[in-house]
């Protein structure tokens, strides 16, 4: 039988890293749902804030990768609404998904350049967390006249809403109206296998680290304005993985840094690449993550993978945390809860912790063995 075919729209992707969870999105979605689709990907040919093309791709043509996805590279040049329209005309596809609301190159072209056309095929639209409180806070005057012309033009009409939890369902409800389509499948866990990798841990000493771009939706700064209210009884370091997005605001959080206690340690370390991920992190014990808003948060979940019980908001989908012992998710204006779970974690023994850690690894067992998770996704294109 042949498989429906799937043209996915995305502003970046493999083998870039600066564009973090909606590449991985992307990427898990490939690895989960080909063996029933044909799934071809459309992106540019560089990186998030890169100039330069992947030195790995052929751009303006298909690309095949190791892991047996076809993904075309447009360049700069030639990304273009006549472009775009007729990769879709030659792609003939079944269905086509755009993974983004304010793309101009990735989701407004290819909707104009359907209604062009006129292909018959289904239309999915996954916002990504961009309608969440947090995310129209930034520029909200440009974001809140894009929402009202898309809904006077009708833009999205006919469009199938991909909402990734209940939350962003509300959310697309409350920018678009009720009468809209939509169908919930929360975003998909890698394929792993889980190895229960034991670690020493002391009292009053621990290893925590952050994943993610440094920007002020992952709000590094108040993990580090915490870490400055532990005294010198307690040794933590804290790593610092992921993109630096914004200057500006890093600047600030290196600012806080030079204010730290010097039994804590802050550190640096760049980008990781996603093979790798697994063996870094099992060296740590602890994720601290304070993100603002999270739609999936691939960091919470990779952190589980790793037997990293978490240290989050309660501004994401991973929620009662601490009910299963496998971290805790806080409000961000309850300073003292933040800091008293913070403590609790770097307090730890090794029989407390060695119980944490294996409830992070049982939770992620759980989220990437979900038959449910994979049928939702597969019902989006189906």
């Amino acid at each position: 039988m042949k498989k429906r075919k799937v043209l996915i729209f995305i502003d970046w992707y493999l083998p870039g890293l600066n564009a973090g969870g909606p590449v991985r999105t992307c990427a898990n979605m490939v690895s989960r749902l080909n063996d029933e689709f044909d799934l071809r990907i459309v992106t540019r040919n560089t990186d998030l804030k890169e100039d330069k093309p992947y030195d790995s791709v052929k751009s303006n043509a298909w690309n095949l990768r190791d892991d047996n996805s076809s993904v075309y590279y447009f360049s700069k040049h030639e990304l273009s609404l006549k472009n775009i329209q007729k990769l879709i005309e030659d792609e003939k596809p079944d269905i086509i998904h755009l993974n983004s609301l304010f793309s101009l190159y990735f989701t407004l072209l290819p909707l104009i350049a359907i209604r062009k056309i006129k292909v018959k095929c289904k239309v999915v639209a996954g916002p990504r967390g961009m309608l969440s409180k947090g995310a129209l806070a930034i520029k909200p005057l440009k974001k809140k006249i894009f929402i009202q012309a898309a809904r006077i033009t009708g833009l999205f009409k006919n469009v199938t809403w991909h909402a990734s939890t209940k939350i962003e369902e509300a959310e697309i409800r409350k920018a678009f109206g009720d009468e809209v389509t939509i169908q919930l499948a929360i975003d998909l866990a890698p394929v792993v296998t889980i190895n229960r990798v034991p670690r020493v841990k002391q009292e009053k000493k621990a290893d925590l680290f952050f994943l993610g771009r440094v920007s002020q939706v992952k709000n590094l700064l108040q993990c580090i304005t915490t870490l400055q209210k532990l005294d010198a009884s307690y040794t933590v370091c804290y790593d610092i993985f992921g993109p630096i997005e914004e200057q500006d605001y890093w600047e600030k959080c290196q600012e806080e840094i030079t204010k730290i206690n010097p039994t804590i340690t802050i550190n640096y370390k760049g980008l990781i690449d996603h093979s790798s991920l697994n063996s870094v992190l099992s060296n740590y014990h602890f994720l601290f993550l304070l993100t603002e808003n999270e739609n999936y948060g691939h960091a919470i979940v990779e952190s589980m993978v790793s037997g990293c019980p978490v240290i989050i908001s309660d501004r994401t989908p991973w929620r009662n945390m601490s009910h299963i012992k496998a971290g805790w998710d806080l409000a961000l204006e309850d300073n003292d809860a933040i800091l008293k779970a913070l403590k609790h974690a770097v307090e730890m023994n090794q029989n407390e912790y060695d119980i944490w850690s294996n409830r992070a690894y049982d939770k992620a067992v759980e989220v990437i063995e979900s038959k449910k998770s994979v049928e939702d996704n597969k019902n989006l294109f189906r």
